[in-house]
C-alpha cells in the first residue's frame, strides 16, 4: 500500500493548497465520470464582476503534477480525464482559488487504447520487483469505477487498485470501466534478472556434419520484440551464429557441438544459459558430378556416390522424392531434375548436395559433297558438315575415327564409308549421314621398243604398250598428242620422246614411262666448225677420251644430250655443263661414238672419235 498511501498524501495536501484561500466555487453541467464525447461544463458560481478567471488543468504522472492554463472565462468545457479548478484575481493582484473538480472522461468504445500506460518510479527491467502505478485522476475518489490489472494479457487475481507491485517478468496493463466502458493501457515490460532463458531442440546426439538442427526459446514473454532482445547460439569458442527466437544452426564438420543461449537486454545485462552439448558424427555424402549436368536426347547422367563415417543406407531423390528401388552407390540419370542422395547413419538422415540435370537438345548433323563421290585413284572430294554456332566436329572412315579431322570440311582422297559426329555447346553429339566414296584404280601403263631406238633417217621402231580388258591409248611425242595413234602400238619412225596414256574401262588413265627414239638426220664430220650450220661443234675430234660441246644460242632449250656406240647402246647420259653452253665429255675408251643433241623439232648427232 505504499504507493496507495502516497497517492493519498499528495492529493490531499493538493486539495488542501487548492481550498485553503478557496472563496470562489465552481460547479460541474453534469456527470463528472462520463463516456466520450459527454464531458460536463464546468462554471464559476455567481462569479464576481471584479475578477479576472483563469482555469487550470492538473497533468502529470503518479508522482509529477503541474498545472496548465486552459481558458480564461467564468466557464470552460472539460476536454478530458484531468483535476480542473479556477483562480480568481482582483485589481489588486489578490488570487481567490477555487475547488478541484475531478471529471473523467473514458472512450466510448469498449477495449480502446486512449488511457496513459502504467508509471514506474524507476526502469522498468532488471530489479526484483517494481511498482506500478495508475494517474491517480483515471480514479479519484468518490468515483464509481472498476481497476484491473494484466501480466501477459491475463487478468492479476485481486489486483485492483492504483498501484501494483510487480514481482514477475511479463508485461503489464491496466484497465479502468466506468458505467458506459472499459478501456485498457498499453503495456510496459518488466525483466527480471531472475528470468533465465531456455531453449529447447529436438535434435539428439549424435548429430551429423552438416545437418541443420532447429532450436526454439521455450520462454520468451509474449509480444515480445524480437529487435529488443538479441539471442544467440554459439559453439566452438561460442561464437556469434543468430538471434531471434527460432533458430537454424547448420553442424560443422568437428567431434562436438556446444550450444548456449545469450540474451541480451539494454539496462539488464547479458543473461547466459548453461551449454548443451552434442557428439558429432562426422560423415561424407557429396554426389558427383557435382557440377549442372546436361542430358541429351536418350542420354545418361551418370551420378556416384563414396559415403564414409558409418552409413548404413543410400536413398536417391530427384526433386526432393525418393526414386524406388535406387539404393546403390550409382544411379544413372535419364530424367531432367534436380538430383541428391539422402545417406542414413547413426546421427540420422543426411543430404548429399544437390546437382541440376537440364534436359539439351542434340544438334543437326547432316554432310554433303562438292563434287563426284566416285573418282580415279589420285583425286579426291571435299565433304562439308552443317555449321553453326559452337559446334564441333569428328570425322570418322566406317567406325574409326580419323585423326585430326575435327574441322566442319574433310578431303577424302580414299575409298571407304564417311560420316561426321556433330556435338554442340551443351556437349550433345548427333551421327550425321554417311557418305560412300568410290576410288578406281589407274590403269597400268608401260611401253617397250621392239627394235634399236636410234636409226637413221628411213628407219622405224614399233612401241608397243600393255594390252588388257577395256583398255584405250593415246600415244604422245613429248607433251603433244598425235593424232589417230590410239592403238596399243605405234611405229615411230621421227626423233623424240614418245609415251602412252592408257585408259581404263572406268576412265581412270596414268601416263607410260618414255622411251626417246633417235634419228640422225644429219652427222657433222670431226673438222666441221661451221657453228651456223650445224649448231653446234664438237673439238677436239679425235682425242683422247675428252671433249667439249659448244651449242649454238639458235638450239632451244630443253634438249637430250647421250652418247651411244655404233650398235645403239647408250654409254652416257650426265656432262658437265659449263656457263657459256659448253658440255665437257671425258673418260671414253678408244672407239666411235655418236654424240645425239635432240630437241624439240630437231636432232643433232655429232660423231667423235677416240684414239689411243
Amino acid at each position: 500500500m505504499k504507493i496507495s498511501l502516497r497517492f493519498a498524501i499528495i492529493l490531499a495536501c493538493l486539495m488542501l493548497s487548492l481550498n485553503a484561500q478557496a472563496q470562489l466555487q465552481i460547479v460541474a453541467s453534469g456527470p463528472t465520470d462520463v463516456c466520450f464525447p459527454n464531458a460536463p461544463t464546468l462554471s464559476v458560481v455567481n462569479p464576481p464582476t471584479n475578477l479576472t478567471y483563469q482555469w487550470f488543468v492538473v497533468v502529470g504522472s503518479c508522482f509529477n503534477h503541474n498545472s496548465v492554463v486552459i481558458g480564461t472565462s467564468t466557464s470552460i468545457q472539460a476536454n478530458g480525464t484531468s483535476g480542473y479548478f479556477c483562480v480568481g484575481t482582483d485589481p489588486g493582484g489578490n488570487a481567490e482559488v477555487s475547488n478541484t473538480i475531478f471529471v473523467r472522461v473514458l472512450p466510448g468504445s469498449i477495449g480502446s487504447l486512449m488511457l496513459p500506460l502504467p508509471y514506474s518510479s524507476t526502469q522498468v527491467s532488471c530489479l526484483p520487483s517494481i511498482d506500478l502505478c495508475i494517474p491517480y485522476e483515471m480514479a479519484p475518489q468518490g468515483f464509481v469505477s472498476t481497476i484491473k490489472w494484466y501480466r501477459n494479457n491475463v487478468q492479476i487475481a485481486g489486483a485492483s487498485t492504483l498501484n501494483y507491485t510487480a514481482t514477475l517478468a511479463g508485461y503489464y496493463k491496466y484497465s479502468v470501466s466506468n458505467s458506459c466502458a472499459t478501456s485498457f493501457s498499453d503495456s510496459v515490460e518488466f525483466i527480471s534478472p531472475s528470468s533465465v532463458p531456455q531453449f529447447t531442440t529436438t535434435a539428439v546426439s549424435p548429430v551429423c556434419n552438416g545437418n541443420t538442427i532447429n532450436f526454439t526459446v521455450t520462454n520468451p514473454i509474449p509480444g515480445q520484440l524480437i529487435h529488443g532482445r538479441q539471442v544467440i547460439f554459439s559453439s566452438s569458442g561460442f561464437v556469434a551464429s543468430g538471434s531471434g527466437i527460432n533458430f537454424s544452426y547448420i553442424v560443422p564438420s568437428a567431434l562436438n557441438l556446444y550450444v548456449r543461449l545469450q540474451c541480451v537486454t539494454t539496462g539488464c545485462g547479458v543473461q547466459i544459459t548453461p551449454a548443451t552439448g552434442f557428439t558429432i558424427q562426422n560423415i561424407s555424402r557429396q554426389i558427383s558430378p557435382f557440377a549442372t549436368q546436361n542430358l541429351c536426347p536418350g542420354g545418361t547422367v551418370n551420378f556416384s556416390i563414396n559415403p564414409t563415417g558409418g552409413v548404413t543406407g543410400i536413398q536417391w531423390k530427384r526433386n526432393g522424392t525418393s526414386i524406388p528401388g535406387a539404393t546403390q552407390n550409382t544411379y544413372p540419370a535419364t530424367l531432367a531434375g534436380i538430383y541428391s542422395a539422402d545417406v542414413t547413419a547413426s546421427c540420422g538422415v543426411a543430404s548429399s548436395n544437390s546437382v541440376t540435370v537440364n534436359a539439351a537438345s542434340a544438334p543437326a548433323a547432316s554432310i554433303s559433297a562438292n563434287g563426284p563421290l566416285t573418282f580415279c585413284a589420285g583425286s579426291n572430294v571435299i565433304l562439308n558438315a552443317n555449321s553453326g554456332t559452337g559446334l564441333s566436329y569428328q570425322w570418322k572412315k566406317y567406325a574409326n575415327v580419323i585423326a585430326g579431322a575435327t574441322t566442319s570440311s574433310l578431303t577424302a582422297t580414299g575409298a571407304g564409308k564417311y560420316k561426321c559426329i556433330v556435338t554442340n555447346a551443351a556437349g550433345c553429339s548427333k551421327a550425321s549421314n554417311t557418305v560412300t566414296v568410290i576410288v578406281n584404280p589407274l590403269p597400268t601403263a608401260t611401253i617397250t621398243a621392239a627394235g634399236q631406238t636410234t636409226f637413221c633417217v628411213g628407219g622405224s621402231v614399233v612401241l608397243s604398250a600393255n594390252t588388257g580388258t577395256g583398255l584405250t591409248y593415246q600415244w604422245k611425242k613429248y607433251a603433244n598428242n598425235i593424232g589417230g595413234a590410239i592403238n596399243s602400238s605405234y611405229t615411230a619412225t621421227a626423233a623424240g620422246k614418245y609415251k602412252c596414256t592408257v585408259t581404263n574401262a572406268n576412265g581412270c588413265s596414268k601416263a607410260s614411262n618414255a622411251i626417246t627414239v633417235s634419228v640422225p638426220c644429219r652427222i657433222a664430220g670431226p673438222t666441221t666448225t661451221d657453228l651456223s650450220v650445224m649448231k653446234a661443234v664438237l673439238y677436239p675430234n679425235p682425242s683422247d677420251g675428252t671433249f667439249e660441246i659448244k651449242i649454238n644460242n639458235s638450239i632451244p632449250e630443253p634438249f637430250d644430250i647421250s652418247i651411244t656406240d655404233l650398235s645403239g647402246r647408250l654409254i652416257k647420259s650426265e656432262f658437265q655443263f659449263l656457263s657459256d653452253r659448253t658440255i665437257v665429255i671425258s673418260n671414253l675408251e678408244t672407239g666411235m661414238y655418236f654424240v645425239i643433241l635432240s630437241g624439240e623439232n630437231e636432232r643433232i648427232v655429232l660423231k667423235a672419235i677416240v684414239k689411243n
